[in-house]
């Protein structure tokens, strides 16, 4: 499709606002998924440690999670900015866009009901390990239930992701 210009910007795939609108869609991507791919590993080594390092560990995987979730946030945004700036090149009713972006929001809702959750918990059992609060026995079967659903809730995610991925590269329906 010929590139247009809208309120004096040039659009169309091989316009510059298309290509920063890229570039940020991709650098979203890979620092938001980069940074909670591996969160299974930290809370395995969180769980193997206890104590306060696998405390620390925990928390910190968290906090790291609670910022990459922003950053994936705007991997759709940065979408919607493609589309807009492919100047009709993509649309959202296209296949492949519309089926990624459900994706998109199935696993966000397993994020924010499941994964999440389940480390802030593993988290506070972990705090009460710590101070002895708690029983040790039911308080780390309690820990492991969560990460069963934790890693469950995570493969899902990667499966999704690599769905959404090959959907974006392959463009069934464009």
């Amino acid at each position: 499709m010929n590139a247009s210009i809208v309120l004096g910007i040039d659009l169309g795939p091989t316009s510059d606002i298309y290509n920063v609108a890229l570039t940020a869609h991709i650098l979203f991507a890979i620092a938001g998924f980069g940074a909670v791919l591996l969160n299974g590993v930290y809370l395995t080594k969180a769980r193997r440690l206890l104590g306060p390092q696998g405390r620390a560990i925990s928390e910190v995987n968290y906090s790291v999670a609670a910022i990459a979730e922003w950053l994936i946030l705007l991997v759709p945004v940065s979408g919607f900015a493609l589309v807009w700036a492919s100047d009709g090149s993509w649309d959202l009713s296209t296949t492949w866009l519309s089926v990624s972006s459900a994706l998109f929001v199935v696993a966000f809702v397993i994020s924010r009901a499941v994964l999440m959750p389940g480390h802030r918990r593993i988290n506070q059992l972990l705090g009460n390990l710590e101070t002895g609060s708690a029983d040790e026995t039911a308080t780390l079967a309690d820990i492991d239930r969560h990460l069963r659903n934790n890693g469950i809730a995570g493969a899902t995610l990667n499966l999704l992701l690599v769905a959404i991925l090959a959907l974006m590269i392959w463009k069934p329906g464009a």
